[in-house]
């Protein structure tokens, strides 16, 4: 089965999860291959957009890629090549053109900026459609569902034999990109990583027979390789530092309890824009000897900060299920959390971690003082928390969950596409392999052009 991630940027300092799902599934035999929007920004939204930096940025995300072990995953991302490209397609098919441009307009007439955005996107999304005419994926996934919309809406417009799922449930539900609705409404499946979501994704005009659930998971063979002595009265954080994560809150937690626990310290994982700030911050606060700014690590020297760790600290404003509180539960950490959408399904105050109110510092420190006051507990409370990870957030078992609805989608859509006796006489082996003509509806045979490769 051949299946296409479209995402926005990939890889993605901060973002573990797509290289999680994407390293998953290959090892299960699918066929995968990533394809962002945008260039490579392997550092995330805030990095450079200088041409002169374009040859860095492309190292760097190789680099990542390796880091995570998929390196060999084919990924293509926005290149001045692409732009081209789909620029060809606009001038060789106006009339794709023009009835994407006409729903991009019906989409976005009430949201300018999100108009302005579409257009901005509309090159690549041309050439990404080509792509799959030239190359046809049996499955196109859209890793998130506001601009990747676009690409979805082509898919399912002008080749509906392709199974189009669609993931939707954190920023891309939030933001509430227009075209999000219509696309999740047509598509074969949508999925969401939380309970919490479903109501939303419902409230869209979705059918619930469509939307399917699956927590997010996290490799727990990497956290179980071995074991590592707790270093007493060790918190840790980890995130990009911007003001979204709440860091700030984290260093005042910390600062009211050293003042109980002399030998506490922190250690800050990640790196962003607010850096310097929260450096700053923790001088005023008296704390900095005591704290430990790390910046971007890797996967391994992560899994070594958490084992090291007694509490995770995590005041966020915005997560919804973040992977960096599952990897540090499975890292037997007892998790201090603030309250925010579906946070409930991961942690259970009381039993595996403890939740507070967004930025009630008060709270945060109190918990964590229980924490180092009754050891015994804790020990219970990270096993208990090891345990929800097990047996609900391990990423094989998710990724299964995906692979295996394409699988059913994917035969119930042979037979639409092939004549009434296409199926007759094919070996087992071909029945399944995708091997089916593509008809492109609405669009005359010859008339979109095919794209050769990807950059």
């Amino acid at each position: 089965m051949r299946v296409w991630y479209i995402t926005m940027v990939f890889p993605v300092s901060t973002e573990t999860f797509a290289c999680l799902d994407v390293r998953a599934l290959r090892r299960a035999g699918v066929a995968v291959s990533v394809h962002a929007m945008r260039a490579a920004r392997p550092w995330g939204l805030g990095g450079w957009y200088g041409l002169v930096a374009f040859r860095a940025r492309t190292r760097a995300a190789k680099q990542l890629l390796a880091e995570r072990d998929v390196g060999d995953v084919p990924v293509s991302h926005s290149t001045p090549a692409a732009v081209l490209r789909g620029l060809w397609v606009a001038v060789r098919s106006p009339g794709i053109l023009i009835g994407l441009v006409a729903w991009l307009l019906r989409m976005n007439w009430r949201s300018p900026v999100h108009l302005l955005k579409s257009v901005v996107f509309l090159p690549r999304s041309l050439d990404l459609l080509a792509s799959v005419r030239a190359r046809r994926p049996d499955v196109v996934h859209l890793f998130w569902g506001h601009y990747p919309a676009i690409v979805g809406y082509l898919v399912r417009r002008y080749h509906p034999e392709v199974v189009l799922s669609m993931f939707l449930g954190a920023h891309d539900l939030r933001v509430g990109y227009p075209g999000s609705a219509a696309v999740a409404r047509t598509a074969d499946v949508v999925w969401t990583h939380a309970k919490a979501n479903v109501p939303a994704i419902e409230r869209l005009g979705v059918p619930p027979g469509q939307v399917r659930l699956a927590y997010r998971g996290i490799d727990l063979e990497a956290f179980s390789r071995r074991a590592h002595l707790k270093v007493a009265h060790r918190l840790v954080t980890a995130g990009r530092l911007d003001r979204a994560k709440a860091v700030d809150d984290v260093l005042r937690v910390f600062a009211t309890l050293v003042r109980r626990w002399p030998s506490a310290s922190l250690v800050i994982l990640g790196d962003g824009p607010e850096r310097s700030r929260l450096v700053r911050l923790a001088a005023s606060l008296g704390i900095t000897g005591a704290v430990r700014f790390q910046g971007h690590v890797s996967p391994a020297r992560l899994r070594d900060e958490m084992g090291a760790a007694q509490v995770l600290v995590l005041m966020s404003v915005t997560e919804c299920l973040p992977n960096v509180v599952k990897e540090a539960m499975a890292s037997r950490c007892v998790c201090v959390v603030s309250a925010t959408v579906g946070i409930e399904e991961l942690v259970e105050d009381g039993k595996n971690g403890f939740v507070v109110k967004q930025g009630d510092i008060a709270d945060a420190a109190r918990c964590i003082d229980h924490v180092f006051q009754h050891p015994d507990e804790a020990a219970a409370t990270a096993s208990a928390a090891r345990g929800r990870i097990v047996a609900n957030f391990d990423v094989r078992r998710s990724m299964e969950a995906y692979r295996e609805r394409w699988r059913e989608l994917r035969l119930r859509r042979i037979p639409q596409y092939l004549p009434a006796q296409g199926l007759v006489g094919l070996p087992p082996k071909e029945r399944t392999a995708g091997r089916y003509p593509t008809p492109v509806a609405d669009a005359p045979a010859g008339s979109l052009p095919v794209a050769s490769s990807h950059d």
